[in-house]
């Protein structure tokens, strides 16, 4: 009988010609204070040096960090990265809470069919569909309406203007007289305008003692 199998397995193991056995791994009879780096490490010196040995994660180095709130999986949690799209591609510093609480909008909930109303979508020329915007005067425009135009839109200054001149195109200055003895009644003044005025100033003389020689007048204007 020989020992060299067994040495011949030894020699073996130690060369790398034969694998250990798994099922049985070999193991310290102690802790290990592991100092040099060609010693063989445990699993305590690994599980120690994983998180101890790492820095912590800097602008410049990866490192050990945590997760700002409790990841969704903690046996898997996931770190989102630049390119995700889920991560604003827009500095996002300068957006404040009021901003974000304005986005409600002022009537109804935005949608596809209630859209904010964009740049775009507005002129500050008087034009159909367009939202109307003020000029760097703070004057807005608007349509210029036709003459009989019966609507209710917005008439700028010139529609205004001549409106005014067209409803009173004309003016009549005339004299009308009256027999002061005549009964009281109706008294008709042609104006000639050619339409209803709009407006009529009249001055009215009578005398003050009737059926005297000396008779004073006196006058009124009546708009």
């Amino acid at each position: 009988m020989t020992d060299f199998a067994i040495i011949r397995k030894m020699l073996d193991l130690l060369d790398g010609s034969t694998s250990f056995d798994s099922g049985t791994p070999l193991g310290y009879d102690g802790t290990a204070t592991i100092s040099t780096p060609n010693q063989f490490a445990t699993k305590a010196y690994i599980d120690g040096i994983a998180i101890a040995g790492s820095p912590d994660a800097t602008t410049s180095t990866k490192g050990i960090g945590r997760v700002s709130v409790a990841p969704a999986s903690a046996a898997t949690p996931i770190f989102v990265g630049d390119n995700d799209n889920r991560v604003p591609t827009i500095n996002t510093s300068t957006i404040t809470a009021g901003m974000v609480e304005a986005l409600a909008g002022t009537s109804g909930t935005p949608s596809t069919s209630n859209k904010y109303v964009t740049n775009d979508d507005t002129a500050t020329a008087a034009t159909a569909d367009k939202v109307a915007r003020r000029l760097a005067g703070g004057n807005v425009t608007v349509i210029t309406e036709t003459a009989g135009n019966n609507t209710t839109n917005a008439a700028s200054t010139a529609f205004v203007t001549a409106a005014v001149v067209a409803g009173a195109s004309g003016y009549d200055s005339l004299t009308i007289t009256r027999d002061s003895a005549t009964a009281s009644g109706t008294q008709v003044i042609n104006h000639n305008l050619g339409k209803t005025p709009k407006g009529i100033k009249f001055s009215a003389i009578a005398p003050v003692n009737m059926g005297t020689t000396s008779n004073k007048y006196c006058s009124g204007s009546y708009d």
